[in-house]
């Protein structure tokens, strides 16, 4: 075999060559993310949150974050996003385990509407402070006018279903 022809790269030791193989596979069509196994008793309780599949989330819910932001042309349309994050890793460290469900945020004109399920076991004096306070804090760390709806649900409610 003529040894020039080849690239020098290729050269293995003790004067072998490596060579390449086109490797096919079946197709595997198997979706298993974001999907909850069922359990032999189906005594498991999941939310409204995980309960759809992937591909029927747009028919079945809606979303958590509502803004016109993403439309074509408009400006600064990535700091949306940041703010909505913002706010959320907010609201779950001032409300750390108080809250039931995930956050609904939604826009409109310069107002923000932010909807949150707290627990019932949770005194009212407490729920109006950090009501307040994160009111407060949201609206000046953001220039918005911020609303906070908290709503009081036990663990039974928010349980959609079994599996």
């Amino acid at each position: 075999m003529n040894h020039s022809l080849l690239h020098p790269g290729i050269r293995l030791a003790f004067g072998q060559f490596c060579t390449r193989n086109l490797h096919l596979t079946s197709v595997c069509s198997r979706i298993q993310a974001g999907r909850v196994r069922s359990t032999k008793f189906r005594n498991k309780p999941i939310s409204a949150e995980v309960a759809f599949w992937p591909e029927d989330i747009q028919h079945k819910k809606g979303w958590l974050s509502f803004n016109t932001s993403n439309l074509h042309g408009e400006k600064n349309a990535h700091q949306m996003a940041y703010e909505d994050m913002i706010i959320r890793q907010f609201l779950v460290g001032t409300f750390y385990r108080l809250l039931e469900s995930e956050i609904v945020i939604k826009r409109r004109l310069n107002i923000l509407d932010i909807s949150v399920f707290v627990t019932s076991q949770t005194l009212v004096v407490k729920c109006n402070f950090l009501k307040a306070y994160s009111e407060e804090f949201l609206s000046k760390l953001l220039r918005y006018n911020v609303k906070l709806h908290l709503l009081v649900a036990t663990t039974d409610d928010m349980i959609y279903k079994y599996v």
